[in-house]
């Protein structure tokens, strides 16, 4: 199986969790039928760190005091750079939501927040946007914002 499989194969089961289809035993279990190796706990936990968006929905998570989104596009080999750091802050931060929005995919939302560059971080607290960022960020850099986000 190749990297690209195994990524559609992994997407695929962490949007069947998010739906509410499978819990983390399951999941587990999903993996080790398609990788054939065992997955822990703790990294199927950080796979659904950050949420996916489809249907140009936000409804679940509009009451999150604080989010981050994430515009992006599989194709966009500067959001693929910035995947990894955000993966990390997004473990490392718990109280914050974070949410991928593939622009092609849900091209209301990227209007609504009048994208025209990806990757674009969009920092919300209580509804408000704070901040936008463009381009690729280091993880330093964005632990600062997001931790002046927490005090504002």
């Amino acid at each position: 199986m190749g990297v690209r499989e195994g990524y559609r194969i992994t997407k695929a089961i962490t949007r069947e969790i998010e739906m509410g289809c499978l819990d983390i035993h399951q999941k587990s279990a999903r993996f080790r039928s398609c990788f054939g190796y065992h997955v822990s706990n703790y990294a199927l936990k950080r796979l659904t760190m950050i949420h996916e968006v489809v249907n140009n929905k936000l409804d679940g998570f509009s009451n999150n005091k604080l989010l981050v989104l994430d515009f992006y596009a599989d194709w966009c080999n500067p959001c693929q750079a910035l995947a990894p750091v955000l993966d990390k802050i997004a473990n490392d931060n718990q109280d914050i939501t974070f949410l991928r929005i593939n622009v092609d995919n849900n091209q209301d939302l990227s209007d609504k927040y009048n994208i025209l560059s990806i990757p674009t971080l969009i920092l919300i607290n209580d509804g408000r946007v704070i901040e936008t960022s463009i381009g690729v960020i280091s993880e330093n850099v964005l632990q600062n914002k997001l931790d002046l986000m927490k005090q504002a």
